[in-house]
């Protein structure tokens, strides 16, 4: 390092003054890239770029230029830890989780869970009753929990007809499913903004605006027609009574 500045002098006066300047020039333009990048990559890529100029400050001698290009690399990697942290915990659960939604439920639940779904939907159904039942897949619904009312029951037929029955304090919203546990009721999403074709009401609205911005499953049961729907990936799909169960283990067991 220092043959290296004895190759490439500079007058004793001139190295603090560049110093100096070197780091007001950093400051600012890292206060520029933080305001207009605000994803993974540009962050990636703002880090290399400190990290080797600090390699370099290091090895001309500028000090302080180093340090604070150090202490700024630590400070982008901490607020990139807490900005990203959902994203990277959904990262993590995703490669753990190869079995799409069944990778959290034992394989001798599986059975118990499809009854007690199917039995309650086409009960639903049958009835026209609305209903918006939703299941969490990677993607955390944790903030729309936390806005809803808590359950944390087992999944049971009965207690899903139960809140979905007209009257009911709880019916008018959706339910959060995670596993084999209700985990909240009367939950509510921001409807779809665009155009649909065909007739669809407030729950499919809903159902396709949560499914626009995460990877969750949602049930829709028309209260008018006792229709019932998916809505998964910003999309709407009208399934037969028949083969409810077999479409929804089907759209469930993709990663």
């Amino acid at each position: 390092m220092m043959l290296l500045v004895e190759l490439i002098p500079l007058p004793g006066i001139w190295n603090p003054i560049v110093d100096i300047g070197l780091t007001l020039i950093a400051l600012v333009i890292v206060w520029y890239l933080a305001r207009r990048y605000l994803d993974g990559k540009p962050f990636i890529v703002l880090i290399a770029l400190l990290i080797l100029s600090q390699s370099i400050a290091s090895l001309f001698g500028f000090t302080i230029f180093a340090s604070l290009l150090q202490l700024v690399s630590f400070s982008i990697v901490a607020a990139f830890a807490v900005i990203y942290s959902q994203e990277l915990r959904r990262r993590l659960v995703s490669k753990r989780s190869k079995g799409g939604y069944f990778g959290v439920i034992d394989i001798a639940d599986k059975d118990i869970f499809f009854k007690e779904i199917n039995e309650a939907v086409l009960t639903l159904s049958a009835t026209k009753t609305g209903a918006l039942i939703t299941f969490e897949k990677k993607d955390s619904l944790e903030h729309y929990i936390q806005a809803g009312e808590p359950v944390d029951a087992p999944l049971s037929s009965e207690l899903l007809r139960t809140i979905f029955y007209p009257g009911t304090p709880l019916h008018d919203g959706a339910v959060i499913i995670r596993g084999m546990t209700i985990i909240a009721a009367s939950v509510y999403y921001s409807p779809t903004l665009k155009a649909l074709r065909g007739k669809f009401g407030a729950r499919h609205r809903a159902a396709l605006g949560i499914s626009e911005i995460t990877d969750a499953i949602t049930v829709v049961v028309s209260e008018e027609t006792g229709r019932i729907s998916i809505a998964k990936n910003g999309e709407i799909i009208v399934i037969n009574r028949d083969n409810f169960a077999e479409v929804l283990a089907e759209n469930l067991s993709q990663g």
